[in-house]
């Protein structure tokens, strides 16, 4: 019975946004009421015209009436009212005169039929003078200094077209450039521009003059405009906010008998703000009357010190392998009273098929200890909005399966930084991990039918370097626009190790050995990119893609194979959704029938997903998706390349038959904070058969599987 329940779900969902698409509430209209249908702006002199920055004013939009989703069941249609038509016009042309754009023309239209009715804004653009010469008056010899030295900064340049728009973005920057240069208080009402559009003609002659009075005052209130610095410096905050002075400063960029620096300010705000400790910011600038200083006093409030973690994904399928991965994490972002980030982590994987005695269990714990600065590189970041930090972890990793059980310790030493919220670099050295493989099933071993598969599961010692980069366009945790993020990874292990190879002994295969041990080699890069296209009514549905590609080489001391845990393998909630974690691949190679619960990886992973999401009511949303992808492995030296690992080999001759395809839907519960999503993946294309499933196997055995996680995907 669940199953067949389960089969008709993403055919309902789909249904229901279908409908949300097409379908409209009934409604009787009077004789002389009409659904706003349409705003058609024509621009009849500009192809290029941005149409966008003249809807902003309409003041009735039909956007109530197009938007799709379920609500649009329940939402009253928005019905035409001609007496807004002027206002929505009056605004576009004072837009359009503040562009450059003078004596323009805005002629409005009403198409009426069905009880529908289209507007039409035609829109004829004025008249525009391009800047022919423009001359600058700054009696000040020190501004004027200032000035001439950010030229290759100014907004405003010959052949721009005169306008309010264009003027006063210009005289922000300049009083944003001397408001950093120490002239506190300075606004761009000290600008004063003069354009003359008859001297020449179709062009403007501009004349920039910066005055030592507002426009707003008279010549009887000048003063002199000279340059702040900064007498003292204070903090506020609760007597029981343990917090060292030390650290204070070092986040402050605000120094006693510096020069005042909005700039600055800006900054340290943002360094005092994106730290865990605080949960308010405020800082506040008093002029010392006669005196060209000021008194900067820094308040702060606490946040919440320490919190806990949970999370959990949970997947099954047609065949009845359930799994589930619970984690658990406790934070302490003040433990040493200096902003230094304690955490504890503890993270279990469980794999398991209800009255089967085989099983998989992972246990991995993790703590970790952040400095909110270089430890032994103090100069690099300092003065950056983002606080560096010193990442020191240590973990330890048991798994226990039917063929062997594997433990690993590692450690990592590490910083990150950046010059920007944006942008974000860490760099890991040395990053060590000791894998030590028992009990492992004499038959299972025995079987492993070659070198490169024996490889994989032998004791090892991996020490080597890791960098990754991150650039996003909206580093809000939640972005409730369109946004792009970049991820990329790389590592290499063993280069460190086999310098010194004259040092180690060597076993019976010609590897050297540390500790008793094979040392690892190898070299690993991924890099993922994700972008989210939000639209609708109030940015309601997004559209999300991501391509996901990565590689790894072993060489060396690694003869045949790059270590179990740095394969690549995909599945599962945030991967190939129509097949469980570690089911799918390498290439076309059937599953491996020797593990009892199947461990699919391979050297390389190409990945393209893409998924629309949408309202439905309440806090419920719908979700339809399409995943693309799988892991394959590198050609090897031919004597290891049985058949069998030749079709697991990745060749552009064979990409097409060896990519699989899934598709589903979900639904997710958003709280905000908290995204609760529970996915169905429907196998579509399998490599393994290499054909395209029909619809009567969808829902047979091992045709999909369901996934419950929280958060997005990606």
């Amino acid at each position: 019975m669940f199953r067949l329940k389960l089969a008709y779900f993403p055919l309902l969902l789909a249904l229901a946004a279908l409908l949300a698409c097409s379908c409209a509430q009934s409604y009787v209209f009077a004789e002389n009421e009409y659904l706003l249908s349409k705003n058609k702006i024509i621009v009849t002199n500009s192809r290029t015209y941005p149409k966008s920055e003249l809807s902003a004013y309409l003041k009735q939009t039909d956007k109530a009436n197009q938007n799709m989703g379920l609500r649009w069941l329940f939402a009253k249609p928005v019905l035409f009212d001609d007496q807004l038509i002027t206002p929505s016009r009056n605004g576009m042309l004072r837009h359009l005169e503040y562009q450059g754009y003078y004596n323009s023309r805005i002629d409005t239209a009403v198409v009426r039929k069905n009880h529908k009715a289209t507007v039409k804004y035609i829109v004829t653009l004025g008249k525009q003078y391009p800047v022919k010469e423009i001359t600058y008056a700054i009696a000040d010899s020190t501004i004027r200094q200032i000035y001439e030295e950010d030229t290759p900064n100014h907004t405003l340049k010959i052949g721009d077209p005169v306008s309010e728009e264009n003027l006063e973005k210009e005289a922000e920057r300049i009083a944003t450039l001397l408001r950093s240069k120490g002239y506190y208080g300075f606004s761009k009402n000290y600008m004063f521009n003069f354009a003359d559009t008859t001297a020449v003609r179709d062009t403007a002659l501009l004349k920039v003059e910066l005055r030592n009075y507002t426009r707003n005052e008279t010549p009887s209130q000048a003063r002199k405009l000279t340059p702040y610095t900064v007498r003292n410096v204070r903090y506020e905050m609760p007597r029981n906010m343990n917090v060292r002075r030390d650290f204070l400063d070092n986040i402050n960029l605000i120094k006693s008998g510096t020069m005042y620096s909005e700039e600055l300010i800006n900054t340290t705000y943002q360094r005092f703000a994106g730290n865990h400790i605080f949960n308010t910011v405020n800082i506040s600038l008093t002029p010392v009357d006669s005196t060209s200083q000021v008194d900067c006093l820094i308040t702060l409030t606490p946040s919440k010190l320490q919190n806990f973690e949970v999370n959990m994904d949970a997947s099954t399928n047609s065949s009845g392998l359930i799994g589930l991965t619970p984690s658990f994490t406790y934070n302490h972002f003040n433990i040493f009273h200096g902003g230094e980030v304690f955490t504890l982590g503890f993270r279990g994987n469980f794999q398991f098929k209800i009255n089967d005695p085989a099983r998989s269990n992972e246990y991995a714990i993790t703590a970790g200890l952040k400095f909110p600065r270089l430890l032994l590189l103090p100069f690099i970041g300092s003065r950056t909005p983002v606080l560096p930090s010193t990442d020191i972890s240590l973990a330890y990793n048991y798994q226990n399966r039917p063929e062997y059980t594997r433990y690993i310790l590692s450690g990592t030493y590490g910083y990150s930084w950046s010059k920007s919220r944006n942008l974000r670099y860490s760099v890991s050295f040395p990053h060590l991990s000791i894998i030590k493989i028992s009990d492992i099933d004499h038959d299972f071993y025995t079987n492993l039918n070659s070198n490169y598969l024996q490889y994989q599961y032998q004791d090892h010692f991996d020490m080597g370097a890791t960098a990754s980069v991150y650039f996003t366009t909206d580093a809000t945790v939640n972005p409730k626009n369109s946004y792009f993020y970049l991820r990329g990874d790389a590592s290499s292990s063993g280069l460190v190790m086999s310098s010194m190879n004259a040092l180690w002994n060597e076993n019976r295969r010609g590897q050297k050995l540390v500790w008793g041990i094979p040392y690892s080699q190898y070299l690993r890069a991924q890099v993922s990119a994700v972008e989210t296209l939000r639209f609708g009514r109030e940015n309601k549905m997004a559209l999300a893609t991501r391509f996901l590609a990565g590689i790894g080489y072993a060489y060396g001391n690694s003869l045949f194979s790059m270590p179990l845990e740095q394969m690549f393998y995909a599945g599962g909630a945030n991967s190939m959704r129509g097949w469980q974690s570690r089911t799918v691949g390498p290439g076309m190679a059937p599953l491996d029938e020797q593990f009892l619960i199947y461990n699919q990886v391979g050297d390389m992973r190409l990945e393209a997903n893409i998924e629309w999401r949408f309202p439905l009511f309440w806090k419920l949303d719908g979700a339809l998706f399409t995943d693309v992808g799988n892991v394959w492995n590198i050609p090897k030296r031919p004597d290891f390349m049985d058949e069998e690992y030749l079709l697991s080999v990745f060749s552009f001759k064979n990409l097409a038959k060896s990519t699989a395809m899934s598709w589903g839907a979900g639904a997710r519960l958003d709280f905000g904070l908290l995204l609760i999503r529970v996915d169905l993946g429907i196998k579509g294309y399998d490599p393994e058969i290499q054909r395209w499933l029909a619809p009567k196997e969808w829902f047979g055995k091992n045709g999909f599987a369901v996934h419950l996680g929280i958060g997005y995907p990606f």
